[in-house]
């Protein structure tokens, strides 16, 4: 199975994810997932798109609660089959740490909600580490590797390095059947390097998915 995750982080009025949601189309494979990231406002304009999957992108470490602003994995349930956490925009913004990351990894799957856990080389261990301590086995999780110096930058890592990266972590997890992902500057000019790695599952695109007609070139590499 290969993924292809869009995020599309803080972007798009309701009119341009209605204009999106119109414009995107890509050849159906059962080989190949398509999973949209969109704020929690947007979600149910996307729901009933028999192409994708949604995903939120961060949820409330906490129960449900006296949490003013926050949006729970229970609240998320009815809406998404995904959700990011521990990106590296919510680690610097928002204050996420392996801790919380961690907490999120476990509300999510007590709510049948599949995280998309993000990593780079500054806390890849310490959070493998941290997750198998809070839960023991690491299962049921998608990895995404997410260079900070390749995350808008129009510079991706190079496909080899992700593919080790991608290897360290089914060993630091001790599951080599986890799927593994890249994310960081992925374009349709450049997305075949990353997803014949042996390693590497798919992408996480962030820009570049804003626009339906190249988030749909991307996904087509694949068929």
């Amino acid at each position: 199975m290969s993924y292809f995750i869009a995020n599309w982080k803080q972007n798009l009025s309701i009119k341009e994810v209605e204009d999106w949601r119109d414009h995107f189309s890509f050849p159906p494979s059962q080989n190949t997932r398509v999973i949209v990231a969109a704020p929690h406002i947007h979600l149910p304009l996307l729901q009933g798109q028999k192409q994708l999957s949604l995903a939120a992108q961060n949820v409330s470490p906490f129960e449900n609660g006296a949490h003013t602003g926050q949006v729970g994995a229970s609240q998320l349930k009815d809406l998404v089959e995904f959700c990011i956490v521990g990106h590296s925009e919510t680690r610097k913004e928002l204050g996420d740490t392996d801790h919380t990351v961690a907490q999120k990894v476990r509300l999510l799957q007590q709510a049948n909600i599949t995280p998309i856990i993000c990593v780079d080389q500054p806390y890849l261990e310490s959070q493998i580490r941290t997750l198998l301590l809070e839960l023991l086995e690491i299962k049921n999780v998608i990895f995404a590797y997410e260079p900070a110096a390749s995350i808008g930058t129009g510079r991706a890592d190079s496909p080899q390095r992700a593919n080790e990266i991608a290897f360290k972590i089914t060993t630091l997890a001790h599951n080599r059947s986890l799927p593994i992902i890249y994310g960081g500057s992925v374009d349709h000019l450049n997305v075949d390097d990353f997803i014949t790695q042996d390693y590497l599952s798919g992408v996480l695109v962030g820009s570049a998915s804003l626009d339906p007609e190249e988030f749909a070139k991307i996904i087509r590499h694949q068929q």
